[in-house]
């Protein structure tokens, strides 16, 4: 990090530093700061009305020629799994720069592929302000995005995707793997052959079943783009959420006799150890106006 004033001499500040990925702020129009507009701008009486309907999502226009930034070509990084995805890769709330307007800092970045913007907003004892932004982009040449659902319900069906993008310059005809430890294929094997051509991507599915005696937790698989020359393995973990419906059954009756008999069914695929019975008895009808009576 480098701090410089208006005429571009060094600065020994206090700054905030943020590493965040370009699609999540993509979602709220990426909004910039200006520090001086907010510390030093007027304040007009003005009245503003406002709808959050209008503008909920932001369509970005990706060239269909982007390739992103370069990067190290490391063999063993190029190989490796990735599994851990992070919307913010890096906040400090307090950085300084030395007398000569520098500062270093030091993070690792999350496994996800995409466009990460750094923000940082600085301000000096003097209150000089600033703000500056750039971008970094973290790639494969090849690379898998898996499609999942949220969660799942023990005993679901449901399709897994893989997209697979091909960044090279040449199609790629590449082996795409599916494994799961507790996820169940509907088919004999996890494996299929795909040939993408360079620049597009292509969208292969598994299809798959959770099996029933697995009732908490989280199910993780692994997705593969593999070839002679290229490698990506992505890694995903899915929570799983108990089928809890909850309903209701009313029944009444009211009688002159000593005693009165009321029966209440419950399917055998009832969850046992959940739910309840609320039984009120009264000496009137009265009973039946007993919610409106306490709001009354």
């Amino acid at each position: 990090i480098k701090a410089l004033d208006s005429a571009n001499r060094p600065l020994q500040t206090e700054l905030s530093l943020a590493v965040v990925d370009m699609s999540v702020l993509a979602l709220k129009g990426n909004p910039k700061k200006n520090p001086v507009t907010f510390f030093y701008d007027g304040l007009p009486l003005f009245v503003t009305t406002t709808s959050n309907l209008k503008n909920i999502l932001y369509e970005i226009d990706v060239p269909s020629n982007s390739k992103g930034g370069g990067g190290g070509a490391d063999d063993n990084l190029s190989r490796k799994k990735r599994g851990k995805f992070e919307d913010t890769a890096f906040w400090r709330g307090v950085v300084e720069t030395d007398t000569r307007g520098l500062a270093t800092v030091a993070f690792t970045l999350p496994d996800n592929l995409t466009t990460w913007q750094v923000e940082s907003v600085g301000i000096t004892k003097n209150t000089e302000l600033g703000v500056d932004y750039e971008e970094i982009v973290a790639r494969k040449e090849v690379m898998v995005v898996g499609l999942k659902p949220r969660f799942i319900i023990p005993g679901d069906e449901f399709s897994v995707g893989a997209q697979i993008f091909n960044q090279t310059e040449k199609p790629q005809k590449l082996v795409i793997t599916f494994e799961s430890a507790t996820l169940a294929l509907e088919e004999t094997h996890g494996q299929t052959s795909v040939a993408v051509a360079n620049g597009e991507s292509k969208t292969v599915y598994f299809a798959l079943h959770a099996p029933p005696n697995i009732q908490s937790g989280k199910h993780t698989f692994a997705l593969s783009a593999k070839n002679a020359g290229y490698e990506d393995v992505v890694e995903y973990s899915i929570p799983i959420k108990q089928n809890d419906t909850y309903e209701a059954v009313a029944t009444a009756n009211y009688t002159r006799a000593p005693s009165a008999k009321e029966f209440v069914l419950l399917p055998d695929t009832v969850v046992q150890n959940k739910g309840g019975a609320t039984i009120m008895t009264s000496a009137t009808l009265a009973v039946f106006l007993g919610d409106a009576l306490r709001y009354l």
